[in-house]
C-alpha cells in the first residue's frame, strides 16, 4: 500500500501501473480503478517490460544480482535457448549483464529468446 500511496503522488491515475491476481490464479489483470485491497486479491506494480519485434518482454535485469543468486539469461550456444547460473560477480557475470540479457525467472528468459528469433524466422 505504501508504494501505491507513493505511485498516486507522482500520477492521476496510479493504478494504471498496478495489477491484481485472485487467490485463485486466473492471471493478473490490469487495476481499473483504486484497488480496494481485498485480502482475497494479490496487488503488484506491473512489470515493465521492452518491445522486441511484437513481443512485450520483462525488462532484463539491468543491476547486478545478489551474489548467489540464480540468474538466467538468453543464449543460443547450445541445445538451449536459456541458461542459469549463480551470480558471483566475476567478469563473465558482468560482461552478461552488460548485453542486457539476464532475467531473474527462467520464463522471462525464454520469452525474450523467443522474441529474439522471432525477428529473424522466415
Amino acid at each position: 500500500m505504501l508504494a501505491y500511496a507513493q505511485d498516486a503522488q507522482e500520477s492521476d491515475a496510479p493504478w494504471l501501473l498496478w495489477e491484481y491476481i485472485y487467490m485463485y490464479n486466473d492471471g493478473w489483470q490490469p487495476c481499473k480503478d483504486n484497488p480496494s485491497w481485498s485480502h482475497k486479491l494479490e496487488y503488484r506494480r506491473k512489470v515493465k517490460t521492452i518491445r522486441i519485434g511484437e513481443y512485450d518482454v520483462p525488462e532484463p535485469l539491468r543491476v547486478r544480482p545478489n551474489k548467489g543468486e540464480t540468474y538466467h539469461f538468453v543464449s543460443f550456444k547450445r541445445d538451449s535457448n536459456v541458461h542459469s547460473y549463480s551470480w558471483q560477480g566475476d567478469s563473465i557475470d558482468d560482461e552478461i549483464l552488460s548485453k542486457g540479457i539476464i532475467h531473474l525467472t527462467h520464463e522471462a528468459a525464454e520469452l525474450h529468446a523467443k522474441a529474439l528469433i522471432s525477428l529473424t524466422k522466415l
